[in-house]
C-alpha cells in the first residue's frame, strides 16, 4: 500500500492568496463607505403652509417684518380679567407671523378704561415723552415717527376682544404679514421695552371694535 503525499503550496502561493483576500476585503470595505456616505437626495425647497389672503390697501409685496431671536420677556400688567397679554418684551419676538386682514374701520369713540398708562418717571430733567402713538377701534395705522438712541417703551390700553400691535418700517408696509409685538385676546394693558434704535417707524393696530390706546415712548429731555 503506498501512502500518498499532501501537496503543500509554495511560500510564493500563500503570499499571493493573501494579496487576493486583502484586495476583495478592500474593495468590499470602499464599496460598503461610499454607499453610507452617499447624502440623500435633497427634497427641494417647500412653500408655505399658510395662504395669506392679500390685502389690496396695503400693496402687493410679500415680505415678512421682524423675526430676531427670543429673547426674556419684559414687564406687562394683567388684564381686567385677570389674563396677561401675550407680551414678550422686545420688537419682533411673537414667533408666529399674523396675517394683516383687510382693514376694518369703526368710528372713533370713548377712551379705554382697562388699565393705566404709567407715569413719566422724571428725574434729573429726564422723562418719558411720546414720539408716536395711536387711538381708536378696530383697525387704524399712525403716520411715521422717528425713534432714536434712547430707551424706548411701548406702552398700551385695550378694552377690545382682540388686539394686535405692530411696529413696522414704513418701507415695508406693502406686507401680507407681520410679527406683532404683543397681542391680546380681551381687554389689557401692559408696557414693554422696545430694542429698535435709530428707526423710522409705524404703528400699525388690529383690534376690535372697543376703544384702545397705544403709546411708544422716549426716556429722554422732555
Amino acid at each position: 500500500m503506498t501512502r500518498r503525499r499532501l501537496h503543500r503550496p509554495s511560500r510564493p502561493q500563500v503570499f499571493v492568496g493573501i494579496a487576493t483576500l486583502l484586495v476583495i476585503v478592500l474593495v468590499v470595505v470602499v464599496a460598503t463607505r461610499d454607499r453610507t456616505d452617499r447624502p440623500a437626495p435633497s427634497a427641494g425647497p417647500t412653500r408655505p403652509t399658510t395662504d395669506v389672503a392679500q390685502d389690496p390697501s396695503f400693496g402687493t409685496e410679500t415680505s415678512v417684518i421682524g423675526a430676531p431671536p427670543a429673547t426674556s420677556a419684559g414687564p406687562s400688567s394683567t388684564t381686567a380679567a385677570g389674563q396677561k397679554p401675550t407680551t414678550v418684551g422686545e420688537r419682533g419676538r411673537d414667533e408666529t407671523a399674523v396675517p394683516f386682514r383687510t382693514p376694518v374701520r369703526c368710528p372713533a369713540s370713548g377712551s379705554p378704561t382697562t388699565g393705566a398708562f404709567p407715569g413719566a418717571d422724571e428725574r434729573d430733567g429726564y422723562r418719558w415723552v411720546t414720539v408716536g402713538e395711536l387711538s381708536g377701534r378696530c383697525d387704524l395705522q399712525s403716520r411715521p415717527f422717528r425713534i432714536t438712541n434712547a430707551d424706548t417703551r411701548l406702552v398700551f390700553r385695550s378694552d377690545a376682544d382682540q388686539l394686535a400691535i405692530f411696529l413696522l418700517d414704513p418701507r415695508e408696509l406693502g406686507s401680507l404679514a407681520g410679527f406683532a409685538q404683543t397681542t391680546c385676546a380681551g381687554p389689557c394693558a401692559g408696557s414693554m421695552v422696545l430694542i429698535d434704535k435709530d428707526i423710522d417707524a409705524v404703528l400699525r393696530i388690529q383690534a376690535g371694535d372697543a376703544p384702545w390706546s397705544v403709546r411708544v415712548e422716549q426716556y429722554r429731555r422732555g
